[in-house]
């Protein structure tokens, strides 16, 4: 502490820092300091992270963006002028934040560059009480908790995902600029995967002035609210007229904003599946699981896969009772034998159908030969049967390829020529998904010898393979 010191009875040295307004500045960093050097915090090696986490959270933010101006004004406030300016660390330069509060948190340096412990006191004293105060919202999760989608975003991609190879290139040249379809065609790489990247990375990437002119401020605000309550896309798209595009850079404009619809999204449909059980059971009071199940398939594979606790809940299993009168049972093993030909029937129909392909499921194997209800209410009795469905139960890979294969023979005969846009449409397959299985549906139309658009997708994939 200034001009005092636990040294015993050695005389320290007099500090001239201490004026009388400020002397409480001084002696809260003074102790500070020692709780710093005493802290058993987790944040150890990722302080400058969770430093910019609590000022986010705290309302030290516009946007998705720091608000370096904010902050410095609280840390002007916390310690005063003077100190700061004594200390060498004057929070304004200029009318300006001064460097080391736009650096100090920039997230760039995350785990590359150390800098001054002070300076991460300074900042602490402007956002929390004390060093205890921060630890403890650390470890309680108060700020960095599972309730903040932008942490659990971050945090997760921090934790999963390893920083691309062409990373420094790609900020470089965003930091011209330059939009991402151009970025992406400097680099090499396409659109789709550098997006998904950036997406999965949280990464930040501004939206370009021509499309803030073209939406307007106002009009961005208020998509980036429909997602957040979750509304689909589809919607949004159709409500404000933009397009699929445009959602997707405005949701890179704000990293965790995809996630947080994802969420919100998930939740409305929870809430929505939640409200139809409720009227099917007042209408119904005495109605099974097994009559949810035969009424509305869809609803009861939906809450007993996402909202399993409560669907249990609201519709408890009903006890069974021998029935007295009852002369002979059936014989289980004979039922599961022929049941179990007639399913494994159904997969090769459903599998080797000249029809427009469908996805080869254990429950429209089931469903198409009579057992679903039966076989999901007495599993035990059928272990023929869900043998079979292990075996013969198709993968959604296998699924897409059938599906693909499908479309591109259809487009063969119609002499159409192969291209993303035309095989989506045929094989009712999102954009992205076709892409993923361009290598497939390339050597398969070479092989058939299908005609591929000189513009598209596969024709440039064909080039590279050869």
């Amino acid at each position: 502490m200034p001009g005092r010191c636990p040294c015993g009875d050695d005389s320290p040295l007099m500090l001239d820092l201490a004026t009388a307004e400020n002397i409480g500045s001084l002696v809260w960093i003074a102790e500070q300091s020692v709780a710093m050097l005493n802290s058993q915090s987790r944040c150890n090696g990722k302080i400058r992270e969770r430093l910019r986490e609590a000022a986010l959270a705290k309302g030290f933010n516009r946007g998705s963006l720091l608000n370096y101006d904010r902050l410095a004004r609280a840390v002007e406030l916390s310690f005063g002028r003077p100190v700061l300016k004594k200390l060498g660390a004057s929070s304004f330069n200029d009318g300006r934040p001064s460097a080391w509060i736009r650096r100090l948190l920039y997230a760039q340096l995350d785990g590359k560059r150390r800098s001054p412990s002070f300076l991460y006191l300074l900042v602490i004293g402007a956002l929390f009480n004390s060093i205890e105060d921060f630890d403890k919202a650390a470890e309680t999760d108060v700020v960095f908790g599972k309730g903040s989608v932008r942490n659990s975003y971050c945090k997760q991609a921090s934790l999963t995902r390893e920083k691309p190879i062409w990373t420094d290139d790609f900020f470089e040249l965003l930091g011209k600029g330059l939009g991402i379809s151009v970025v992406a065609s400097k680099l090499g790489i396409p659109v789709y995967a550098m997006t998904r990247e950036a997406r999965q990375q949280g990464w930040r990437i501004p939206l370009s002035k021509q499309l803030n002119k073209k939406l307007g401020s106002k009009k961005i605000a208020v998509i980036k609210k429909d997602l957040r309550q979750g509304l689909v896309k589809k919607e949004v798209m159709r409500k404000h007229g933009c397009s699929e595009w445009a959602l997707m850079l405005i949701e890179l404009d704000e990293p965790g904003l995809c996630l947080a619809h994802k969420n919100a999204f998930q939740h409305n449909i929870q809430k929505k599946n939640r409200q139809r059980l409720r009227q099917l059971v007042k209408a119904r009071p005495f109605v099974s699981r097994s009559d949810v199940l035969a009424e509305s398939s869809g609803l009861y594979d939906s809450l007993l896969k996402h909202d399993r606790e409560w669907f249990f809940k609201q519709i408890p299993r009903k006890e069974r009772f021998a029935d007295p009168l009852r002369k002979k049972r059936k014989e289980w093993a004979d039922i599961d034998e022929k049941k179990a030909d007639e399913v494994a029937d159904c997969f090769d129909f459903l599998i080797h159908s000249t029809d427009k392909p469908v996805h080869a499921t254990a429950s429209a194997a089931l469903k198409k030969a009579g057992m679903l209800k039966q076989y999901y209410r007495s599993v035990e009795h059928f272990p023929r049967i869900g043998k079979v469905l292990q075996e013969k139960t198709e993968s959604r890979s296998d699924f897409i390829k059938r599906r693909l294969s499908w479309a591109v023979d259809k487009m063969a005969m119609e002499q159409t020529p192969i291209s993303i846009n035309n095989l989506r449409r045929v094989a009712s397959l999102p954009a992205e998904t076709v892409r993923g299985f361009s290598g497939f549906v390339t050597m398969y139309g070479i092989r058939i010898g299908v005609e591929i658009h000189e513009k598209s997708y596969f024709f440039l994939g064909e080039l590279k393979y050869d």
